[in-house]
C-alpha cells in the first residue's frame, strides 16, 4: 500500500467538532479534530483544567509517543501515571465520548488492534472504555486507564507509518515482508532493527529464517542513517565466526529491512564495535541496495504488458491496446498465464482439462491432471499454480514446475471450500476465497512445504471500507504488491475494486466503475497499482492514478498479468 502522508499533527480523532461539557445529562461529547496540515503539539493539563477538558487533552496527548508517552502521563494521578503500560499495543477505534461531569466512556466500534511489536489484526466490535476522574492535590486527574493507547482510526491512517521489514525465505536467497506499524515518530533505524531482534509475525515464523541469531541485541551507538543514506547499525552478541554465507544473508534481510527509512541505500554493520564484513561491500565498506536486488522478488518484474484470451487465442496486449497472438501449439485455449520475468508461459485448453507449460516462444510441455474445470492459473516462485475439482467435485490446489511435474497442495487447513485464490510471488503466503456456510470468506494463509506443499495456517482477513464498513460479497482477488491485494467484493450487482494491505490495516477503494466487474488482475510490483477489471461481456479496463479506469478497445475472455 502506498504510504499516505505523514503529517505531524498529534491530535485523536472522534467525531465532530464540539467540546466536552462537565455537567448535565448524559450526551454524546466528540473531540475537536483540527483541519490536515497545521501542527499540533500536545500540552501537560493546565492549572484548573475542567474534567471535560482533561479527558480532551489525555485523547489527545495519547497520539504523542515522546518520552514513553510523557505528555499523557500527565493527565493521570500519580499512581495511574505510573501503573499505565502504553507499550502492550494499541486499540483502533471510530466512536465518541460520552460524560456527565465526573464519568466519562468512550464508546464506538473497535476496528482494529496493534500488539507490542506493531502487527496489526482487524477487527469489528464494541468498544466502551470508562474515563472517570478525580481529584488529587486540587486538580482533577483521570484515576485509571487501560494499558495500551486508543488510537482513532481517522489518526491511525495518517500518523502511523506502515513499515515492511524482512526475513529470509527457507531458502535463504529471498527476503519475505512482514509489516509493523509504528508513531511516525518511532519509526527510526533503531526500531526497524529492534523488529529484527524480535523475529518474524507469526503469521510466518513458520516458513522463514531471521539471519539475525537469538541473543542478539542493538549495541550502544544504535542504529543511525547518515547523510549519505547509509544505516550504521551497532550489534552485539553476533556470534564469533559467521560463515560468508550467514553474514551475507544478515546483510540482505537487514538492508532490505532498513529501506523502511527512505533514504537508506546502503548498510554498514559494527560488530562489538569493530565493522563486521559484508559480502558485497564496497571499498568503503558499504553495501549498497543496488547490489542486492537478487533477494526481492518483485524486482524480476518484467513487463506492464497485459495477456489475455480472444476468441480461443492468447495473446499480449502493450500499453497501447493492442492484442498480439501467441502461440499455444496450434491448441484453444481459455486461460493465458505468464511468470513475473515472462520467461515461462502457460495456457490452459479451452475444455479445461489440459495445462501446456514452458518458456516464452519456446516448446510447450502437455500436463493432464485428472481434474476438470482447470481454472485460475498464476505464476509464483517461478511454478504455475491451478485449481481444478477432482472426479467428485472437490476443488483441487496444483502446483506444477517448468518441467511439467505436478503436486498437489494439501489444503486441509483452510475452513472452507475454495473458489478462488492468488499465490504472493514468494510461493510463502496465499489469499483464498473460500465458501463458509453460505457466504464467501477471504482468508489469508501460510503456505510451507515440510512433506510436500501445505497450508500450514490461514486466518480470516477481515476489511473495513473508508466508511467503516466490512466489505463481503468477495468474488476475486490478486496480488498488487508484496504486501498489497486488488480485491473485487461488494454487492452482485454493484461490486467494486479495492486495494487491501495483507493484515486488513488500509483499504482503498478503486471506484467509481463504468462496469461490474467479474475479474480482476494486478501486476505485483512495488508500490502496486497496475490493476485491471474485465466485465462478464469481455470489456476490459485498467486502472491509472490520473485517470482512474481507463478502457481498452478490445473484448477479451480472460486477462492476466505476470506473476
Amino acid at each position: 500500500m502506498r504510504l499516505r502522508a505523514l503529517i505531524p499533527i498529534l491530535v485523536l480523532l472522534l467525531v465532530g467538532c464540539a467540546t466536552i461539557p462537565t455537567s448535565g445529562p448524559v450526551e454524546s461529547l466528540p473531540v475537536t479534530v483540527p483541519p490536515r496540515g497545521i501542527e499540533i503539539a500536545p500540552e501537560p493539563p493546565q492549572p484548573g483544567i475542567s474534567p471535560g477538558r482533561l479527558i480532551d487533552g489525555f485523547l489527545q496527548a495519547m497520539a504523542d509517543p515522546e518520552a514513553d508517552y510523557a505528555v499523557a502521563r500527565q493527565y493521570l494521578t500519580k499512581e495511574a501515571g505510573t501503573a499505565w503500560d502504553p507499550s502492550v499495543g494499541a486499540r483502533i477505534y471510530e466512536g465518541a465520548v460520552t460524560g456527565d461531569g465526573r464519568s466519562f466512556s468512550l464508546k464506538g466500534t473497535r476496528t482494529g488492534a496493534l500488539d507490542a511489536s506493531g502487527r496489526f489484526t482487524a477487527a469489528n466490535a464494541a468498544i466502551a472504555v470508562d474515563l472517570n476522574v478525580v481529584e488529587e492535590d486540587g486538580e482533577w486527574r483521570i484515576a485509571h486507564v487501560p494499558d495500551g493507547v486508543l488510537v482513532s482510526r481517522f489518526m491511525f491512517e495518517r500518523y502511523y507509518s506502515h513499515a515492511t521489514v524482512y526475513f529470509l525465505g527457507a531458502a535463504g536467497d529471498l527476503v519475505i515482508p512482514d509489516i509493523i506499524h509504528v508513531p511516525e515518530p518511532l519509526l527510526t533505524p533503531a526500531r526497524i532493527v529492534q523488529s529484527q531482534i524480535d523475529g518474524p509475525s507469526t503469521a510466518i515464523a513458520g516458513v522463514v529464517r531471521n539471519a539475525l541469531p537469538k541473543g542478539v541485541t542493538l549495541g550502544g551507538s544504535g542504529a543511525t542513517v547518515d547523510q549519505n543514506g547509509t544505516a550504521v547499525v551497532s550489534l552485539r552478541n553476533l556470534p564469533d565466526s559467521m560463515s560468508e554465507e550467514l553474514r551475507r544473508q544478515l546483510g540482505a534481510q537487514l538492508l532490505w529491512s532498513l529501506t523502511a527509512i527512505p533514504r537508506v541505500r546502503g548498510l554498514r554493520v559494527i560488530d562489538d564495535g569493530v565493522p563486521l564484513e559484508l559480502p558485497g561491500q564496497d571499498a568503503e565498506g558499504v553495501l549498497e541496495l543496488a547490489s542486492q536486488q537478487g533477494y526481492q522478488v518483485l524486482s524480476r518484474a518484467a513487463t506492464p504488458d497485459l495477456f489475455g484470451v480472444r476468441d480461443g487465442v492468447a495473446g499480449r496486449v502493450g500499453m497501447a491496446g493492442s492484442f498480439v497472438a501467441m502461440g499455444s501449439d496450434g491448441v484453444r485455449v481459455s486461460e493465458v498465464a505468464a511468470s513475473l520475468d515472462v520467461a515461462l508461459v502457460a495456457f490452459i485448453d479451452e475444455n479445461r482439462r489440459v495445462v501446456l507449460i514452458g518458456p516464452l516462444g519456446g516448446q510447450l510441455t502437455q500436463v493432464v491432471p485428472d481434474l476438470l474445470e482447470i481454472r485460475d492459473a498464476q505464476f509464483a516462485s517461478g511454478q504455475l499454480w491451478v485449481l481444478g475439482d477432482d472426479p467428485l467435485g472437490r476443488p483441487r490446489l496444483l502446483r506444477i514446475d517448468s518441467q511439467g511435474g505436478g503436486t498437489f497442495v494439501d489444503t486441509g487447513a483452510l475452513p472452507g471450500r475454495i473458489e478462488r485464490f492468488a499465490i504472493a510471488q514468494t510461493g510463502t503466503r496465499a489469499a483464498f476465497v473460500v465458501r463458509v456456510g453460505g457466504e464467501p470468506q477471504l482468508v489469508t494463509a501460510t503456505l510451507g512445504a515440510a512433506s510436500g506443499p501445505a497450508v500450514v495456517g490461514s486466518w480470516p482477513l477481515l476489511l473495513m471500507d473508508e466508511s467503516a464498513e466490512e466489505l463481503h460479497g468477495i468474488t476475486d482477488i490478486s496480488w498488487s504488491s508484496e504486501t498489497e491485494l486488488a480485491v473485487l467484493a461488494g454487492a452482485a450487482e454493484a461490486p467494486s475494486v479495492y486495494l487491501a494491505e495483507m493484515d486488513g490495516s488500509a483499504v482503498e477503494h478503486l471506484g467509481p466503475i463504468a462496469v461490474v466487474p467479474t475479474q480482476v488482475t494486478a501486476l505485483p510490483r512495488m508500490g502496486g497499482d497496475a490493476v485491471v477489471i474485465r466485465s462478464a461481456g469481455g470489456e476490459v479496463l485498467r486502472y491509472e492514478a490520473r485517470t482512474r479506469w481507463s478502457p481498452l478497445d478490445l473484448t477479451l475472455s480472460q486477462v492476466n498479468y505476470p506473476g
